[in-house]
């Protein structure tokens, strides 16, 4: 029996596979996108996290760390963490009266997140829902996620699992055999670009995409629509061009940009990388992008809330 980190756990989800869902955010996750709408799940393990919405400024965590990890050196509120001399120790959760200060994962055993994911399992069967593994990377934490997976398929529960596929090929062809779907996000189409912003190259992404594909595997891939990076019509047509050569074709969705995430980054203390008031896409905007695989040969563009079939 393995462990791992997680994050968060959703339940009674609906966009993460088919009917209710239960999700669970392993952490960790290789790329890093300037974007990412879980910035609290991308470093893998356990650390100590500050809210700077929550911090009052009191000064009690400095005052309770025995290692002097956490310091202030600009006001009270602008807490630092020095991740090198922290033990864990948790005395500034303790003592911190707003619950600023935190960890920002847990450990949990295969079997414990099984029993947690399977709570609502009356759901899945009337739904024909069940659990999705999300991140972070699952695929980071491979024993951990196929475990759980198969634990929970065995149960009776659909799985599912949302990822990058930045891993290596038996870590893919080990979760492909205990999953039923499995989105994958495709974010840029430039191998060049790729590396540059997500630092990840994308060559073996579409090796593992190509294996799931062969082994007929349940695939969706997914397309975050981000201002300045993946939402361009040539990085579009690109992904068009990609999903065009696969056989069979797998049906591709347009996940919309998500402005509500700036609120994490400012919970956590960091840059937000989007103009103030940035805005989702409309209908239109979003049918025009659809418009744009369509021209490169995609065969199936799913339209919000059209189940993959």
């Amino acid at each position: 029996m393995t462990t791992g980190w997680v994050f968060d756990c959703k339940r009674f989800s609906i966009h993460d596979g088919r009917g209710l869902r239960s999700t669970l955010f392993l952490k960790g996750c290789p790329l890093r996108c300037p974007w990412c709408h879980n910035p609290e799940g991308m470093v893998h393990g356990q650390r100590l996290s500050h809210s700077v919405a929550r911090c009052i400024g009191c000064g009690t965590c400095l005052r309770a760390c025995p290692e002097s990890a956490v310091s202030a050196p600009d006001s009270e509120n602008n807490i630092q963490i020095e991740e090198t001399r922290c033990t864990r120790c948790g005395r500034c959760i303790d003592a911190c009266p707003t619950g600023a200060m935190a960890f920002d994962a847990r450990e949990l055993t295969s079997e414990q997140a099984i029993t947690e994911l399977l709570r609502d399992q009356t759901f899945f069967e009337v739904s024909s829902g069940g659990v999705t593994l999300s991140g972070g990377e699952p695929l980071l934490q491979p024993e951990f996620a196929v475990e759980v997976l198969d634990g929970c398929r065995r149960s009776g529960a659909g799985t599912a699992i949302e990822t990058c596929l930045a891993a290596p090929l038996q870590h893919v062809q080990a979760m492909a055999r205990v999953t039923d779907e499995v989105f994958v996000d495709i974010k840029l189409s430039d191998e060049s670009q790729h590396r540059e912003v997500l630092g990840w190259p994308l060559e073996p992404i579409i090796r593992n995409l190509q294996y799931l594909i062969s082994v007929r595997a349940n695939v969706v891939v997914r397309i975050p629509l981000i201002p300045g990076f993946t939402a361009t019509e040539s990085n579009l047509e690109g992904i068009g061009r990609i999903v065009g050569r696969l056989e069979p074709q797998p049906p591709v969705e347009l996940l919309n940009f998500n402005p509500f995430a700036e609120a994490k980054y400012r919970r956590l203390g960091r840059t937000w990388v989007f103009p103030e008031g940035s805005q989702r896409y409309s209908p239109q905007e979003l049918a025009a992008f659809r418009q744009v695989l369509r021209s490169t040969g995609v065969e199936r563009v799913l339209d919000e809330q059209e189940e993959p079939g």
